[in-house]
């Protein structure tokens, strides 16, 4: 067994916990677009969708049980 192999008793992080961190970084970046396209609200309102639904996928998953 390798050291990449063996996680010192760590679980590896599910499919839904790096779906969460994608949608969260998503929302972010369109966020960003809007407030430096001068506020644009049809992509705020998206944009904060995006990120709350990772979030709480994120909350759903566990996610920070995968954290070293």
């Amino acid at each position: 067994m390798s050291a990449a192999e063996h996680h010192h008793g760590v679980n590896r992080p599910t499919p839904a916990a790096w779906t969460s961190v994608i949608l969260m970084i998503v929302g972010f970046t369109v966020c960003t677009i809007a407030f430096i396209a001068d506020n644009t609200l049809f992509l705020w309102i998206p944009g904060g969708v995006i990120g709350f639904i990772g979030v709480v996928m994120a909350y759903s998953c566990k996610i920070m049980e995968h954290a070293h």
